[in-house]
């Protein structure tokens, strides 16, 4: 069938809906004489009249209703196909490159993958779980590698790159109920002077963590016996009663509910962190980029980050 002969069909539809040769033109946008001859030429190609026409009606003729009939069917199976391809177009498809920091990433975006996969079946993703101190991910701020990274701060801005939250959580001071019976919970940030202190480093050497006191940002020098690199290994210490650890809220939130872990200094606790996935602005507009920052946003539910 030529576009020829489709068009055809759609005019000789549409003067059957529309009622009329004039209302029909009008829906089409062409004149009433432009629409009379491309039905003519469509009978005079078929063989046949599909229409009785006067100069105030007009009337299918039997071979005009079973061609009606049929051509409603052939049109609508046409505008199914070109759906079915445009949505096949600009359905979400390829791979997909993710990275998120560690913990986050085990916590929450690789349990969602199988729905997000269930949902694109013509889609692939290469997660890439990043290490690093203070799991924040910022080792992939402009990574290039990737289509879309996860940080657990703010990323570093740049001119061709968007962002979205994916909500905001706490970084707290925590430590084991025996380490605590042990050596007494500090009151201020000071006393943390007189503490073991966990914290994940690159580098063996000391660190300052932040803390606020009456409206007023401060960071205070830290030390400890136990620097490590791997944020599960920071946990792991704290919980064995090795001393002080700041992680994210999230990470400790089932050990501080069954009480294998205390908060403290939650009065001087900094600002809650905003977790975001980073994209370029070009990925805005690519399906698959466009599909993953939309579910995951609405997937990650705000109250599992916090305690």
């Amino acid at each position: 069938m030529t576009i020829d002969r489709l068009d055809a069909m759609r005019t000789f539809v549409e003067i059957v809906d529309a009622g009329s040769f004039s209302a029909a033109a009008r829906r089409m946008g062409v004149s009433v004489p432009a629409i009379s001859r491309r039905l003519a030429g469509f009978e005079e190609r078929l063989g046949t009249l599909l229409m009785h026409r006067t100069t105030r009606s007009q009337e299918l003729t039997e071979y005009g209703r079973s061609y009606y009939e049929k051509a409603k069917r052939i049109l609508s199976d046409v505008d199914d196909a070109e759906l079915s391809l445009e949505g096949i177009r600009t359905s979400p498809s390829g791979v997909l490159r993710v990275a998120a920091p560690n913990v986050f990433g085990r916590k929450f975006v690789a349990p969602l993958m199988p729905e997000f996969l269930g949902l694109y079946p013509r889609l692939r993703v290469n997660l890439s779980l990043v290490g690093g101190p203070a799991g924040n991910g910022t080792e992939t701020n402009g990574n290039s590698d990737v289509d879309a990274s996860i940080h657990l701060c703010m990323p570093a801005p740049q001119k061709d790159m968007e962002s979205r939250s994916l909500g905001s959580f706490r970084h707290v001071l925590c430590a084991s109920p025996r380490y605590v019976e042990r050596l007494g919970a500090p009151k201020c940030p000071e006393d943390l002077a007189r503490h073991d202190c966990i914290f994940e480093a690159t580098a063996g050497r000391a660190t300052s963590w932040p803390f606020r006191r009456r409206g007023r940002d401060m960071a205070l020098p830290v030390d400890g016996r136990l620097v490590c690199d791997d944020a599960d290994a920071v946990l792991n210490a704290a919980l064995a009663g090795s001393g002080v650890a700041r992680v994210p809220s999230f990470q400790v939130r089932d050990h501080v509910r069954e009480r294998r872990l205390e908060i403290l200094l939650e009065d001087f606790e900094p600002p809650a962190t905003q977790t975001r996935i980073a994209y370029s602005k070009q990925g805005a507009a690519s399906p698959k980029i466009a599909a993953f920052v939309r579910f995951l946003a609405d997937s990650i539910p705000q109250e599992q980050l916090d305690l």
